[in-house]
């Protein structure tokens, strides 16, 4: 049995930036703004062809059987460089959803072959909106959907002739509502352990996903800051600017240090609730103040077609809209207060 990789070391990361830099950049990020979407199916077979969305799965699947600490290093990477493919938590599902293959039917089986080794389709993870709805992102590209429900996995597929299509404020995330009833050719596949864990772990590598999107952005911040100079001197330079600076750093790393505890809380399989709670909400305040400081410092080119800022700006607010959905700030904020180990 192949031992599991627990942490991606520098090694790996370095494979996974080289491979996301040479396969996508801003400008095809910006075709994709502008409705031509393409590139993004050709873009998922290489990512299959790499072996990425099947890092989650033991050898015997093809895979390298990475930890849950290496999948949320892994959605870091999709959030720096603003991947619009659902690859973090396609990643996440997979080992679940192998180790029941042999229960699924032939069909079901060949189409996650197809989804994880030759990219021909993309796996949408619905997420549970308002009561009986479901929202699927990223629907613009072909494959079926994935359900997580009552401790099943509910597969099938969608008309699309059926639904409405939207984008939120995140021009490159096309989605839609449904109910479970809109899907057809469906199969349910009762599972013997709850789902909770699962869940835990996709709202663990959407925080990943924003974490990495933040840590980009602050670097970036960080150098404009050096860069751009006024009456003679660099801006970052100004005392002011270098406090709201060192702030939104302490609140980056507190950020990743909650998220590594969170992480870990998961993993042992304890209760996690408050590990993810306090993560969630230090991770949603630093992801909004250190992506709103960024168009400010950058002033008016922040917001311009040139300038990828304001891109980043409405992915964290979308990952930011995604993780409140359930779990506002307030309500955080109030079950962490009324924890009596904090009291």
């Amino acid at each position: 049995m192949t031992k599991q990789i627990d942490k991606l070391d520098e090694q790996m990361q370095e494979a996974i930036q080289r491979f996301l830099s040479n396969e996508f950049n801003i400008d095809l990020l910006r075709r994709v703004y502008e409705g031509d979407g393409h590139e993004l199916l050709p873009l998922w077979q290489s990512i299959a062809a790499m072996g990425l969305g099947v890092m989650g799965l033991s050898e015997k699947h093809g895979g390298l059987n990475l930890g849950l600490q290496a999948q949320v290093q892994l959605a870091q990477e999709v959030g720096r460089y603003l991947l619009p493919l659902p690859l973090a938590e396609i990643t996440v599902v997979a080992p679940l959803l192998f180790n029941h293959l042999d229960q699924l039917p032939q069909y079901w089986q060949k189409q996650l072959q197809d989804i994880y080794y030759q990219g021909e389709y993309v796996l949408h993870v619905g997420k549970a909106w308002s009561a009986g709805q479901w929202r699927i992102d990223f629907i613009d590209l072909p494959g079926p959907i994935l359900l997580i429900e009552n401790d099943r996995l509910v597969l099938g597929e969608l008309d699309l002739n059926q639904v409405d299509v939207f984008s939120g404020i995140d021009k490159s995330v096309s989605s839609t509502l449904i109910t479970d009833d809109a899907l057809c050719n469906r199969f349910d596949l009762p599972l013997k352990k709850s789902t909770a864990q699962l869940e835990e772990k996709q709202r663990l590598v959407l925080i990943g996903e924003l974490l990495g999107l933040m840590s980009t952005v602050f670097e970036q911040t960080l150098v404009y800051a050096k860069e751009r100079e006024q009456f003679g001197k660099p801006i970052g330079a100004n005392q002011a600017m270098k406090h709201r600076l060192a702030d939104l750093w302490m609140a980056l790393d507190n950020a990743q240090l909650t998220l590594a505890e969170a992480t870990q809380a998961v993993v042992k399989a304890d209760d996690a609730s408050l590990s993810l709670d306090i993560c969630q909400y230090l991770t949603v305040e630093a992801g909004k103040q250190i992506t709103a400081y960024a168009i400010q410092v950058h002033g008016a080119m922040g917001v311009t077609w040139e300038c990828a800022m304001h891109m980043y700006l409405k992915r964290s607010r979308y990952l930011c809209a995604l993780l409140e959905q359930h779990y506002s700030q307030g309500r955080l904020l109030a079950d962490i207060w009324a924890n009596n180990d904090l009291n």
